[in-house]
């Protein structure tokens, strides 16, 4: 969770929609200001396939492929959202495919040197094909 600008040692050099710069300590950092983390989907098939998925990425000016993966809890809909709750909503959202076992396999920093952010991994299994995916 971002932390509170009166928080000694930080200091708050601008905020947009969805995240903060911050510099801590002579660090300067990003950080989410409407999420609680994030969530990595490795999703395998019955056949051994992984699903990726294929997304245009503004900072990058490139369509790239990545593993299904969103923020958790992102909206005041979404409040109080668990990592696990967020891995399968964005599995289906992006994929089309719904999980019927999803497993924690680990948590780690995205970008330890710019990005506060932890992603939470979770392998999924014995998918279903529910609709045509929107990545």
């Amino acid at each position: 969770m971002p932390r509170d600008e009166t928080e000694e040692g930080l200091t708050v050099l601008g905020e947009g929609k969805f995240l903060r710069l911050v510099c801590e300590d002579g660090w300067e950092h990003v950080e989410q200001s409407r999420a609680a983390g994030a969530a990595a989907i490795l999703a395998v098939t019955e056949q051994g396939e992984v699903l990726f998925v294929e997304q245009y990425r503004p900072p990058v000016k490139a369509t790239v492929i990545e593993l299904p993966a969103g923020m958790v809890a992102d909206h005041e809909a979404d409040e109080g959202e668990q990592s696990i709750e967020a891995a399968r909503r964005e599995l289906l959202e992006e994929t089309g495919y719904a999980a019927g076992e999803m497993r924690f396999l680990g948590s780690g920093p995205s970008s330890a040197g710019i990005a506060k952010e932890i992603i939470e991994v979770f392998f999924a299994s014995k998918l279903r094909r529910e609709h045509e995916g929107g990545g």
